[in-house]
């Protein structure tokens, strides 16, 4: 869809139109098929979203330096999207998290893995939750 954004503005902006009047509270923005160019179109998908409706978005990217680039021109309260406990991804992104006062969307692995019993699960949810 971002081959030829001039192309696709049409298509984008009919997609944002029909998830807010669905109802949505946030647009979840993700590029992550395009990681060479990642942090370049996540901006640019993040302020055109902006541009096209009057909700916040949810960045979606586990690349900490796409998701404070995007962070940076957000209008409102933000979501970060898909933190976890793996050391590398949760160590970039809860500054961010921390600095622009973001909701969050965690996923509840770590560096070993999915857990697969639920305990294990209310485990890595609980421990994501006291940074």
């Amino acid at each position: 869809m971002f081959e030829n954004r001039e192309q696709n503005l049409d298509a984008i902006r009919a997609l944002i139109k029909s998830q807010v009047d669905a109802g949505a509270n946030y647009l979840d923005v993700n590029v992550g098929t395009r990681v060479s160019s990642e942090i370049e179109d996540l901006v640019w998908l993040a302020n055109f979203a902006q541009e096209t409706a009057d909700i916040p978005l949810s960045i979606d990217t586990p690349n900490p330096k796409a998701a404070e680039a995007a962070l940076k021109s957000h209008k409102g309260r933000p979501i970060v999207n898909s933190i976890s406990l793996e050391e590398k991804r949760y160590g970039g992104m809860i500054p961010l998290v921390k600095q622009y006062k973001a909701g969050v969307i965690a996923l509840c692995l770590d560096d070993v893995g999915m857990p697969e019993t639920v305990e294990d699960k209310v485990k890595n949810a609980k421990s994501s939750l006291k940074s």
